[in-house]
């Protein structure tokens, strides 16, 4: 009789953890990207025409990979103050890097 409840046991311990939720992992890349885009979205929010701003969005998509991201943002940069040079730069390292 011991081995029969230790196997009911066992069989009620593996069916209650069939319906437990399980958490994605968390990709830390992703998670500092979205922080480090939240912060600057939220000063966006304040000062909607500045380039530098848009600049540095465009910084922190290039550097997680998120390329079209990135152009957007340089894209916007330019056209709020054309003679951006750093932004001329990077949209262009970009292009490069996509082969365009």
């Amino acid at each position: 009789m011991n081995a029969v409840w230790r196997m009911g046991l066992a069989a009620l311990l593996a069916l209650a953890g069939c319906g437990a939720k399980r958490e994605e992992p968390v990709d830390p890349a992703q998670s500092q990207l979205q922080q480090a885009v939240g912060q600057l979205q939220q000063q966006l929010k304040e000062q909607p025409g500045s380039p530098l701003l848009h600049f540095q969005v465009g910084q922190v998509y290039d550097r997680y990979g998120q390329a079209d991201s990135a152009v957007a943002a340089y894209r916007r940069a330019l056209a709020l103050e054309e003679g951006f040079p750093d932004a001329h730069f990077n949209l262009a390292a970009v292009y490069y890097s996509q082969g365009r």
